[in-house]
């Protein structure tokens, strides 16, 4: 680097001096980006600088250990210390004195997205959360600490202002909306989400479904599998049993209130024919036979069986 100032690598603007940053014994001069806030250390400037010296507990990570009381004073204190109007306030006069353009940010995006390393250190920091996660004792100890979090009033009442305050400022809605819609838009974003929620839910079939698999496995063994969880899904939904014997037939089993009275609600002219006929268009483009079995029909078992009987009997297209 020499004498020569840097460029800042999110907007390529040249970086001026700001001071002198010590690492170890070594005194480096620091070099600044004004748009960017960003910075980095420059030449050497002195060696086994008389002001050095090594931090206090250098070489002691994973050896102090801190009390119970001390770590609940140290908490104590940084809860008070933040999220407290006073905190907030500094916090946003801060972010109001940077320079925030829309011309500003675009660049800022831009710049990001033609760095690769910064995508891969967001991805690196995304599988580590993701591991950290997985880890059923990490889970625990996170949930009991939202819990006590959530136990103190004052922290729920500056979270909820604040919440309130971010969906009051205009245009945060239309906002928040369009980029939804823009994401879910993805096929990509919209099938790995999908695999994320499912997954969360732990999703298992209901009684009448429970019921209904247990029918089809004594009438077709090994034929039908309950898809219900998430394990097939075709145009984002997932049909509640498939043929897994090379034949394109979906069972879906309906609930009288989640798919007749629900859409009564709005409109008294919604029939049970409206409702079956839109699984069987959803599913019909994808090349599958659809057979519907309602919630009262399950009272007939005889009827229900012989409606699965020609169902299943009758070859697919």
């Amino acid at each position: 680097m020499g004498g020569d100032r840097p460029t800042c690598k999110y907007c390529g603007r040249d970086m001026i001096k700001c001071g002198t940053g010590m690492l170890g014994k070594i005194r480096y001069q620091r070099y600044k980006c004004k748009p960017c806030h960003k910075t980095v250390l420059g030449e050497v400037v002195a060696e086994n600088h008389k002001g050095a010296k090594e931090a206090w507990n250098k070489g002691l990570k994973g050896v102090i250990h801190y009390s119970d009381e001390t770590r609940a004073k140290m908490s104590a204190m940084r809860m008070g210390m933040r999220h407290t109007p006073e905190w907030n306030a500094n916090i946003g006069k801060g972010n109001k004195d940077k320079v925030r353009t829309p011309e500003m940010r675009k660049q800022w995006s831009e710049a990001h997205k033609k760095l690769d390393i910064h995508r891969e250190l967001v991805w690196q920091m995304q599988d580590a959360i993701k591991a950290k996660w997985a880890d059923p004792d990490f889970k625990v100890k996170m949930r009991k600490i939202h819990k006590k979090n959530w136990q103190n009033p004052e922290r729920r009442e500056v979270q909820h202002q604040s919440l309130v305050e971010m969906w009051q400022r205009p245009g945060q809605k239309e906002k928040f909306l369009a980029t939804m819609a823009e994401k879910w838009a993805d096929e990509e974003f919209r099938e790995r989400r999908l695999d994320e929620l499912m997954s969360g839910w732990n999703v298992q079939p209901n009684k009448p479904e429970s019921f209904i698999l247990e029918l089809l496995n004594e009438l077709y063994p090994n034929e039908w599998d309950y898809t219900g969880d998430g394990k097939v899904r075709l145009g984002g939904r997932s049909p509640d049993f498939c043929n897994i014997n090379g034949q394109k037939k979906i069972i879906s089993f309906h609930g009288l209130w989640w798919h007749l009275w629900k859409f009564q609600k709005d409109n008294p002219d919604y029939t049970r024919e409206d409702a079956e006929l839109r699984d069987i268009n959803h599913y019909k483009q994808f090349g599958y036979d659809v057979l519907i079995i309602w919630e009262d029909e399950l009272d007939d078992l005889d009827k229900v069986t012989e409606k699965i009987k020609v169902f299943a009997e009758v070859k697919s297209h």
